[in-house]
């Protein structure tokens, strides 16, 4: 399986590569999507989750998409954004499941993308909040580093935020107050978050991630 950058997202996204490709359709392992998920799952984090979506790009838009083994095969949902909701099932990885995608173009030019995410973004933030999303992140991404992806070496940097068009920013540290406006990605440092007291945002953050240079 060939992996390239996506450089918008914290982790790493696959091209796809099935032994059963026919232009338009993928199969993917199951089993790979379960093994992720369980480092997940085992160290039960409280503020983050781990995502699969397939990015839009032309050619890739989902049409159709499930889960089948040799007994069934039932539907898997999608959201607009193409983001991925599959199951977290031990019997589906015993029964050697595949995750079956249909796209509107060549499958073999689109991609599969992983990223650590904030659960529920919201407006306001405090400290102690902020603190442990990092902490969450930040462990996660190397409890990752046995995923064929070579840049889980090095601490996060921090946290990236992708707000909503011109999405007002009030950001409270010991030094006092800061308030500007933002369209899009914005970051927020580990020694930022160390000196910040409040977080707060006309608009909910569509997306909080690790921020990784």
């Amino acid at each position: 399986m060939r992996f390239t950058r996506l450089s918008s997202l914290a982790l790493l996204g696959s091209v796809f590569v099935s032994s059963n490709l026919i232009a338009g359709e993928v199969s993917l392992r199951y089993e790979d999507f379960y093994s992720r998920m369980k480092v997940m799952h085992k160290e039960n984090y409280q503020l983050i989750e781990l995502t699969f979506s397939v990015p839009q790009t032309q050619g890739c838009k989902i049409e159709k998409a499930n889960i089948s083994t040799e007994r069934s095969t039932v539907p898997l949902s999608f959201t607009k954004a193409q983001r991925l909701y599959l199951p977290y099932d031990v019997e589906l990885k015993q029964q050697r499941a595949l995750v079956n995608l249909q796209v509107d173009g060549e499958s073999a030019n689109c991609g599969l993308a992983v990223q650590i995410r904030a659960k529920s973004p919201k407006a306001e933030y405090d400290q102690a909040t902020l603190k442990q999303i990092y902490s969450e992140m930040d462990e996660m991404q190397g409890a990752m580093k046995g995923f064929p992806m070579k840049y889980f070496h090095d601490a996060i940097q921090g946290l990236r935020f992708t707000l909503p068009a011109d999405t007002r920013v009030v950001l409270e540290q010991d030094k006092g107050y800061e308030e500007f406006t933002v369209s899009g990605n914005w970051s927020l440092s580990a020694e930022q978050i160390e000196q910040s007291k409040s977080l707060t945002f006309s608009a909910v953050p569509d997306v909080i991630s690790p921020w990784v240079e």
